[in-house]
């Protein structure tokens, strides 16, 4: 998540979403007006929350609000989106202006059952596309109450068989949504995946770019390029080797060609998340080889330096800050946060929290 937000009302919602823990009232969970909020989710895959904490404190907060415990975050504008996944299948909308408070949470809109939210782009002031990863519809939906304005069926572009294209990531430039899709057999990547060129008006079918490696993480845009994380196959005991089918791709647009820039023998292992640091032209991606042999890795993009960050557990989420000029880092082993700048390690304080699984950035 990367995107941009939005606002309304639901204090209804209490009974799902909206539980607040500990001080309310303290400083450091209320929304200061002019500062930037960096927002967790953290999840023990019973039950899930959402922190926030300011930069400049490096204190997260007591507060939380609960939500389903697969969830992913985006953020648009001055608004945070909450994306209830597995056992859920909700797009719910919090205002941070209104934090600590229940009346944070604006709305939840019930999605398709097992339609698994992946993503959200803004197209302009009012309206975004979702993208679902277990469904062949491209939702474009109103921002303010969530309804869906139009429905793009994908379902062309699957697998052979497959219910979805597993749509996993949206990007947008000028009049081009791209869609990133991984189009597995079940759950089996079996062949490479692709980057589709939608209409960011209507979602209409422009062209599409293949990709040469398998099972697709997550894409960026960069000076008319497309970078794309790929973790390709599981082998038998559930690790990603350090080989060519997998690693970080550069998709040329005006080309239309894609090649793999950096391969997972390089960066050791299958790349996951993926974040830039546009000015630099750094992109940083978390590498999984296994269960014990997890890192984050700098990949130079002008010259392909490759550089080990940070040693970490699991899929540990990632997240460049380009105002602080910092990666913030959530180590879901250790349920630790921190920043990095350069060469200097900012650890954010806490009392004791459920391991972090997602990171958004919202700027006032």
């Amino acid at each position: 998540m990367k995107k941009n937000h939005l606002l309304l009302l639901l204090a209804s919602l209490a009974f799902f979403a909206c539980s607040e823990t500990t001080s309310p009232e303290k400083d450091d969970d209320v929304f200061e007006p002019g500062k930037s909020l960096v927002f967790t989710f953290h999840s023990d895959y019973t039950s899930g929350e959402l922190r926030w904490f300011s930069p400049d404190s490096l204190r997260l907060s007591e507060s939380s609000l609960e939500f389903n415990q697969d969830s992913r975050l985006g953020a648009i504008d001055s608004l945070l989106f909450v994306l209830e996944r597995y056992g859920a299948d909700n797009l719910v909308l919090v205002n941070p202006k209104l934090l600590p408070e229940a009346s944070a949470v604006v709305y939840q809109k019930a999605l398709e059952t097992g339609a698994n939210p992946s993503d959200l782009v803004k197209i302009n002031s009012e309206t975004a596309w979702l993208a679902q990863e277990n469904s062949s519809d491209l939702l474009k939906i109103n921002m303010e109450d969530g309804s869906t304005n139009a429905t793009v069926d994908l379902s062309d572009f699957a697998y052979a068989g497959a219910l979805s294209p597993n749509l996993v990531d949206l990007e947008i430039s000028g009049d081009t949504l791209f869609a990133l899709i991984q189009r597995l057999d079940g759950y089996d990547p079996v062949i490479p995946g692709m980057i589709l060129l939608l209409s960011a008006k209507n979602g209409s079918f422009l062209d599409s770019i293949p990709l040469q490696t398998t099972n697709p993480s997550a894409m960026a845009l960069l000076d008319g390029n497309i970078y794309v994380s790929t973790q390709g196959a599981y082998n038998a005991d559930y690790e990603l080797e350090a080989d060519s089918l997998r690693g970080l791709e550069q998709v040329k647009i005006a080309a239309k060609t894609s090649e793999l820039f950096t391969s997972g023998k390089e960066l050791g292992g299958g790349a996951q998340s993926l974040t830039l640091d546009r000015k630099n032209k750094i992109a940083y991606t978390s590498i999984y080889a296994d269960y014990s042999g997890n890192k984050i890795v700098s990949v130079n993009l002008k010259n392909g330096e490759v550089s080990n960050v940070e040693s970490v557990g699991g899929s540990s989420p990632i997240l460049y800050d380009a105002e602080n000029e910092t990666l913030w880092v959530g180590d879901n082993a250790s349920s630790e946060i921190f920043g990095l700048r350069g060469k200097t390690k900012q650890s954010v304080t806490s009392s004791e929290i459920l391991p972090p699984y997602g990171l958004a950035i919202v700027n006032f």
